[in-house]
């Protein structure tokens, strides 16, 4: 078996910071089945975005499962949604935002719940959910605030 370097990279998020004081949990254990329909519109929708993003799209390509004119329908929604613009016959990438940060390898929602906590007057956050799986992992009596996006 030949070795490898794995490097863990965490933010301030109490599961990151578990994971840091804790990297057995992470590397020692079987890693999860990753299950993904790449024709959900909204999987396809933010890997188009991510391509775009990367190198422009012709008007004749084709992308995974999808032909090119079924492609070209998606590209044009995303133009006139202001994503792409459209020049030479290929498609650009357009927003001021680099489309892989809203990108969740968790769930295709882009809605995320702050979970806060009053200690004694003070607010701490404790945790993120995501907006499918908010109505079942969030307590029955809790009101989410609004969506942060």
């Amino acid at each position: 078996m030949d070795s490898s370097l794995a490097i863990m990279i965490t933010t301030s998020n109490p599961i990151d910071q578990f994971l840091a004081h804790h990297p057995e949990y992470f590397f020692e254990r079987n890693p999860e089945q990753a299950l993904i329909n790449p024709d959900n519109l909204l999987i396809l929708l933010e890997h188009l975005r991510c391509a775009t993003y990367e190198i422009p799209f012709g008007k004749e390509e084709a992308f995974g499962g999808l032909k090119s004119d079924q492609l070209l329908e998606i590209l044009t929604f995303l133009s006139e949604n202001g994503e792409l613009h459209k020049s030479g016959g290929k498609f650009y990438w357009m927003s001021d935002r680099f489309p892989g940060h809203s990108v969740s390898l968790r769930s295709a929602s882009t809605e995320r719940f702050s979970l806060q906590l009053n200690f004694e007057g003070e607010i701490q956050t404790i945790g993120e959910v995501d907006g499918e799986s908010a109505t079942w992992m969030v307590h029955p009596q809790a009101h989410p605030a609004s969506p942060r996006l």
